[in-house]
């Protein structure tokens, strides 16, 4: 294949002109154990290995996560490695020992011969399995043991490699040829040397290819046809020999690399893309990743990267200045300043100086009006006519008064500088007029048939040489305003500064969102797009109003030097960015890859154990993760991400810090979610509860403490129902007390002796005594039952009833018995309440058994006394026969009666009642007896 025809199907094939800041370097600073860089690796999960003299390293585009020796490494010197459809990575180095690193844990395994050296200089990946390969022996890991395949061979293994194919056993070199032997031993197929030419270095690339790379070639077996196919490296790149010349699969795609290039080949092996690498650089290896950045390794600078859109880029003018880029009567000027203007040849992609003038430099102003060109800066303004091809230049005495624009209307030419606008004269160019009130003029402009100065409060416009400010309909529109460019005949594109972009009709403003509070330092418009140069890089804009929709941004990541920019234009299909570091060149449609990025939780744990296990709950415990991410762009911000751990959280949380935590988490079942960018991942976990938390233990404890309470309810119930029984007989008691007093008060002998005295007053005919006697006879029984029905009375009706009682019995004893009422005037008779029936009986007894036992008259004495407000003083006194007339005759057990009812009364919490029994005169024969009796009412 020829050279041209080659090169015709190249994606890409750039120059190594370097400009500073446009390659990432990796090295000692940045975390890199050692500078000396052996090979470059991509895992499944997007991260970048690197392979050193001094380890390996895991790289996330920011940080260096380093493995060694203390990690589990046999050794640090580590020059290969494979990664596997499992993600594990599989390290190459010459060892006792090898094995992979998988979830960032080392894991090596020892020969199974021990003390016997691996030396895999020529070894293989075939899908998940690693067979590390040198001159003379084959492995295979084999039940954690490395296993010799090929010590069945005999002598011959040193011209022998074994192939791990479903339908070929092994290839042999001998002599001449290259043999080609299938699984039962029968050759298949002979190649004649020179065809092979020497074996350099080789491996099975896959399951469909054999390989070996040498200097100047990459030859291929093809495994199912048994066919060669050689890439020469001259005819596909024009270079005869490559140092450190290898190949590898990387993302499904066949990579080749050695000193100073890169390239991929398609299905059919022809070159597809390759790429040069830039002389400063002293790369020996390198690769794309699946964004496509190339990274490139070195055996004493570390790692470059090489971003996808760097490499669609081309610097021209290089460490030059480019204050401005314009286009003039259809050709591409550049401005850099001290220079001058430099021309874009379109034949050698080139600029080649065209007007040369070393000062600080304006651009250039095309004015078809008058059939020039102006080339304006600090000290000259030359003008170029281009009907009579002159070109003459003007010399700025007055350096106050440099024209920064120049533009012509009706039939005037004008020009601003720093302190206004002035008219000129067409050819010398000489100030006509001061234009007043213009001072700080950034930008000219024709719109409209109306001339337009940008100035820094708002816009003016120039009628009759004079400069009126420009009202909008709802408001002044008074910013910082900087550039002016018209995108229709009716809406005009107004740049500020620090306040975004605007567009107007003149009548009023509408800002384009996507600009706010930058500031705009140049615009070029395109028939489709708008590319608009900020402080933070080029926006792209649909060219397409009413809003001007937002397409995307470029930036630092897309090779971008954002703070050096100063102008911006499109010429035949190409993007041309001036800057402080010379003028970059993208061609158009500019369509950077987008960068894979990933979000990982790379440890979780609880309590300080991992989360796989299912840990229980424990009090005041920690939840922990460890976040990474991998983003191989070039940005140098620190990457903000966000979270939320469902179901506590419903609203994403941002975050930078890649630790995170949650405190003394209740028992239950997670799901944490993490995002970065447009990924998203996720780790669902539980939190098992403890015995007591678990939901059946807290239905046994519901229904546990239900039965307690409907036990304790039975339980209350009953000995509510015990009180109110208990309380019921209490009442049934006293009542027959009280029935008991009442039959005590009514006992036989008064009934029987009252009668009798009734009709001892009949037979004496004295009836009027007889009928007396009856009366208060009937009415003190109906007292009796009358008061037998209440709980208490007043001790006005005691006092009555015991009075009625006294009257009769004198009346049956006659002269034989006496009584007495002594009563304290303090006392309120109607409102002193007593029990019923308290008294009464006592005064029986002192009568019937005191009294009427006693040889000659008696005397009863009843006392009442005020102590205080809720308590009274009784005493019941004869001068009977004393206690032992109480007591005899089998009377009613009155003490003991009178002690119950005592009782029952307090039990009420009514009444607190002590009584008193004592003798009144001990030395008399007739001793007679006292009852004191203390009543307080507490309710």
């Amino acid at each position: 294949m020829k050279t041209k025809k080659i090169h015709s199907v190249l994606f890409f094939n750039l120059l190594w002109i370097c400009v500073f800041g446009q390659y990432k370097n990796i090295n000692l600073t940045n975390g890199l154990p050692s500078d000396h860089v052996y090979t470059i690796r991509e895992d499944k999960q997007g991260y970048i290995w690197f392979l050193t003299d001094k380890g390996m390293v895991q790289y996330n585009g920011q940080d260096c996560k380093v493995y060694t020796t203390k990690n589990g490494l046999p050794k640090n010197d580590i020059w290969e490695a494979f990664i596997t459809n499992d993600n594990k990575v599989w390290y190459i180095t010459k060892a006792e020992q090898l094995g992979y690193i998988e979830n960032g844990v080392v894991y090596s395994f020892f020969n199974e011969k021990e003390n016997l050296i691996i030396d895999p200089i020529f070894s293989s990946k075939i899908g998940n399995k690693v067979y590390p390969t040198g001159p003379l022996k084959t492995y295979s890991l084999e039940q954690n043991k490395w296993k010799i395949l090929n010590d069945n061979l005999g002598d011959k293994t040193k011209d022998i490699d074994l192939l791990f194919h479903s339908k070929l056993s092994h290839i042999s070199f001998q002599n001449d040829s290259l043999q080609i032997f299938g699984k039962n031993g029968s050759l298949l197929k002979k190649h004649y040397l020179p065809v092979v030419s020497g074996k350099g270095r080789r491996k099975q690339l896959n399951n469909n290819y054999y390989v070996w790379s040498k200097s100047d070639e990459i030859v291929f077996l093809n495994l199912e046809t048994l066919e060669i196919t050689r890439f020469s490296f001259e005819k596909a790149l024009g270079i005869k020999h490559i140092q450190h010349a290898r190949i590898l699969v990387n993302n499904e795609q066949i990579q080749f690399s050695g000193s100073g290039v890169w390239g991929v080949l398609n299905e059919k092996l022809e070159l597809e893309a390759s790429y040069l690498f830039p002389k400063e650089i002293p790369a020996h290896f390198g690769i794309r990743d699946r964004s496509g950045h190339l990274w490139l390794a070195t055996f004493g600078q570390g790692v470059y990267q090489i971003s996808n859109a760097t490499q669609q880029q081309k610097w021209l003018l290089k460490d030059q200045v480019v204050q401005h880029i314009d286009i003039d009567q259809n050709q591409l000027i550049a401005s850099v300043r001290d220079q001058g203007f430099f021309k874009y040849q379109k034949n050698t992609s080139a600029f080649e100086p065209y007007i040369k003038d070393p000062h600080f430099l304006f651009g250039v102003h095309s004015l078809p009006q008058l059939n020039k060109s102006f080339y304006t800066s600090k000290g000259n303004i030359t003008a170029i006519h281009h009907k009579k091809n002159q070109i003459k230049k003007h010399a700025i005495i007055d350096n106050d008064v440099f024209a920064r624009k120049l533009i012509f209307h009706d039939k005037k030419l004008y020009s601003s500088f720093s302190f206004g606008i002035n008219q000129l004269d067409y050819d010398t160019l000489e100030i006509l007029e001061n234009i007043e009130n213009t001072r700080s003029c950034n930008d000219l402009i024709v719109f409209n048939h109306r001339l337009i100065a940008a100035t820094a409060s708002g816009l003016k416009e120039i009628v009759r040489n004079k400069a009126l400010p420009l009202k909008f309909s709802k408001e002044l529109f008074n910013k910082d305003i900087v550039q002016l460019r018209a995108l229709t005949n009716n809406e005009l594109l107004i740049g500020t500064d620090g306040f975004g972009a605007f567009v107007s009709d003149l009548k009023q403003t509408k800002p384009i969102e996507s600009t706010a509070f930058l500031s705009i330092k140049d615009v070029f418009v395109e028939p489709e797009y708008i590319w608009v140069l900020t402080n933070t890089g080029i926006l792209q804009l649909e060219n397409k109003k009413p809003n001007y929709r937002f397409i995307r941004s470029y930036d630092e990541v897309d090779g971008i030097p954002t703070q050096d920019l100063n102008g911006i234009a499109v010429f035949q299909n190409k993007l041309f960015i001036g800057t402080n570091k010379g003028l970059l060149q993208i061609s158009l449609p500019w369509k950077p890859q987008k960068n894979h990025n990933h979000i990982y939780i790379q440890n979780a744990s609880y309590h300080n154990k991992n989360l796989k296990h299912t840990p229980s709950y424990t009090h005041k415990s920690s939840l922990n993760f460890e976040i990474d991410i991998v983003d191989l762009s070039n940005n140098k911000n620190q990457p903000i991400w966000k979270y939320r751990l469902s179901p506590l959280q419903k609203k994403w949380t941002d975050a930078y810090n890649k630790q995170l935590s949650f405190y003394d988490p209740k028992p239950g079942d997670y799901t944490l979610e993490i995002q970065y960018k447009e990924q998203t991942n996720s780790y669902a976990f539980s939190i098992q509860p403890l015995f007591w938390q678990r939901q059946i233990f807290k239905i046994a404890l519901w229904i546990f403490a239900f039965m307690l309470v409907a036990v304790g309810s039975i339980l209350i119930a009953n000995r509510l129902q015990r009180i109110r029984n208990r309380k019921k007989l209490q009442e049934q008691e006293l009542s027959q007390l009280q029935l008991t007093a009442l039959r005590s008060q009514m006992n036989p002998h008064f009934v029987f002796n009252s009668l009798s005295a009734i009709q001892y007053y009949i037979n004496q005919n004295d009836f009027e005594a007889s009928e007396r006697y009856l009366v208060k006879f009937a009415k003190l029984i109906r007292q009796f039952f009358a008061l037998s029905k209440k709980n208490t009375i007043t001790l006005e009706e005691e006092i009555t009833l015991l009075r009625n009682y006294l009257y009769i019995e004198k009346l049956r004893f006659k002269s034989k018995l006496q009584y007495a009422f002594r009563i304290d005037q303090k006392l309120a008779l109607k409102s002193i309440q007593i029990p019923t029936m308290l008294l009464q009986p006592i005064v029986e007894n002192a009568v019937n058994h005191g009294v009427f036992n006693k040889k000659g008259n008696g005397m009863v004495i009843i006392e009442f006394e005020k102590i205080n407000k809720q308590t009274i003083a009784v005493k019941i006194q004869d001068d009977g026969i004393g206690m032992l007339g109480h007591e005899s005759n089998g009377a009613i057990k009155s003490s003991q009666i009178l002690k119950d009812r005592l009782h029952f009364l307090k039990k009420t919490g009514k009444w607190y009642i002590q009584y008193e029994i004592s003798t009144l005169n001990e030395s008399a024969d007739e001793k007679g007896c006292v009852f004191q009796f203390k009543i307080e009412q507490l309710q």
